[in-house]
């Protein structure tokens, strides 16, 4: 990706913003097991847990109010979860991160990154990717030489749809970066629209997502418009339940912060 300003780049309601790549690096693959997300343009569906916080914040007196919240959105969901479970979690460059965090593609896979398929994914015809990823599933796993992943792209133009059929039928890795650092999360961010489905398909996947910082450090929602960080903070208030999976990997969890794990003994 070339680069972009930080802070008011651009998140809500347009869908077009292309942006190319900088450096090449060696990738080796590896798997991720991914969780299933609704597919249709509709509300995302909420588990038993998101039921029982989206009630009135009375419940909880210390979960922040989005309305009065000054912070990013990236602090507002820090300063969320740390109310909501006693953790602070803290950002992290990707370049910190060992390799194997990351699903990096094969030699394979960027020769398969072909005109036809990214016409596909930038003309949002899934009928046709469709049929490609019928005819060899592997092709969707496809980066260009620069890391960037076809649901890097979807997510960009804000096709969801296109997002939507990558995530649930074709099981893409979400947690990949282009060569610039950023993951799906950073373009779904970049896009003009307020892409609040999209995002909340790939929190579902992984929450880990909006903690990872760009090789310029920053975070996808510093590509955020700041005149829609109020919405948001409505958005992840109301579906605070995704960020309960980050204490089912606590593996990963610890990478993220400097306090003790739940169930862990005092010292």
């Amino acid at each position: 990706m070339s680069s972009r300003s930080g802070g008011d780049s651009a998140a809500l309601y347009g869908l077009k913003s292309l942006f190319s790549n900088d450096v090449t690096r060696k990738r080796t693959p590896i798997e991720s097991p991914m969780s299933s997300i609704s597919v249709k343009r509709r509300k995302i569906s909420s588990n038993k847990a998101d039921n029982e916080r989206n009630q009135d914040s009375t419940a909880k007196p210390n979960i922040p109010d989005p309305k009065k919240h000054t912070g990013t959105p990236t602090v507002f969901l820090c300063d969320l979860f740390q109310a909501m479970h006693g953790i602070r979690l803290q950002v992290k460059k990707t370049s910190e991160l060992e390799d194997g965090f990351f699903y990096h593609a094969s030699q394979d896979q960027i020769s398969a990154y072909t005109t036809d398929i990214v016409n596909a994914v930038r003309e949002n015809d899934v009928c046709q990717l469709r049929m490609m990823y019928q005819a060899d599933p592997r092709k969707v796993h496809c980066t260009n030489q620069f890391g960037e992943s076809l649901l890097h792209r979807a997510c960009r133009l804000g096709h969801q749809e296109m997002a939507a059929f990558l995530m649930q039928d074709a099981k893409v890795i979400v947690r990949i970066t282009d060569d610039c650092g950023r993951n799906p999360l950073h373009d779904t961010c970049w896009n003009p629209n307020p892409q609040l489905e999209i995002c909340g398909w790939l929190m579902q996947q992984d929450p880990f997502l909006f903690l990872l910082a760009d090789k310029r450090g920053f975070t996808p929602f510093d590509y955020a418009r700041s005149q829609h960080w109020p919405t948001w903070k409505e958005f992840f208030h109301e579906h605070r339940g995704y960020l309960d999976a980050i204490l089912e990997d606590k593996e990963t969890l610890s990478k993220f912060t400097n306090d003790k794990m739940p169930g862990e003994a005092s010292i």
